[in-house]
């Protein structure tokens, strides 16, 4: 019994310890510092008839 009880304390310590380096990754992916930068959208040349260009 006495085992058991340690196993769970370091289970629950294991997962405390993962959801804080996990908490560390999302913070590193989400740096507010590093811009993204937007693409520029192209006009679209609309078709003109060759008709007209004459």
């Amino acid at each position: 019994m006495n085992k058991s009880k340690e196993e769970e304390i370091q289970k629950e310590e294991n997962s405390k310890r993962r959801k804080n380096l996990k908490k560390g990754r999302n913070l590193k992916r989400r740096n507010p510092k590093r811009r993204k930068r937007r693409k520029k959208k192209r006009k679209k040349k609309r078709y003109s008839h060759p008709s007209k260009i004459l």
